[in-house]
């Protein structure tokens, strides 16, 4: 049993080292810790910084090239606006060019109409002479053959 006992002191000595080296790893490991964050976290925060700021000016770059897209659509809408309004001077042109050929059928209408109407009346006037004429012809053939009819008759009385 002795021998047990000087093992199990030695063992215990053993594990007293065992915790005392692992007490001072601890401390040696918070020192470890402490010295790598403060190498890093200046470099950490650094970098933390930079990104904010390249986010920032990247924000910044993409409201800038909106603008600029909203500019160039501002610009192929005036461009569209510029074709617009050069067709609508063609077509102003074209409804002027169509407005005055109806002006002139308009006219040459007008001045047909007067001219049937003239024809007209003339047909109507002729038809009316060529009336009247018949009318005198007839008037004068019943006053000769009335007259004819009549001296016959005188000659009767007479003889």
């Amino acid at each position: 049993m002795e021998v047990d006992t000087k093992e199990m002191h030695t063992q215990s000595k053993s594990n007293n080292a065992v915790t005392d080296s692992i007490e001072t790893d601890k401390s040696v490991e918070e020192n470890l810790t402490d010295g790598l964050l403060a190498h890093f976290l200046p470099e950490c925060d650094k970098a933390k910084s930079t990104i904010s700021e390249l986010t920032e000016n990247q924000r910044i770059l993409i409201e800038t090239i909106l603008q600029e897209n909203s500019k160039f659509s501002e610009c192929h809408t005036i461009s569209d606006l510029a074709k617009i309004m050069t067709q609508s001077k063609v077509y102003r042109a074209k409804l002027l060019h169509i407005k005055k050929e109806m002006v002139q059928l308009t006219e040459k209408s007008s001045k047909l109409k007067h001219k049937a109407i003239k024809i007209q009346q003339d047909k109507q006037k002729e038809a009316l002479q060529k009336e009247q004429q018949k009318e005198k012809d007839l008037e004068r053939e019943r006053h000769l053959v009335a007259k004819t009819a009549k001296k016959p008759q005188q000659h009767n009385d007479v003889l």
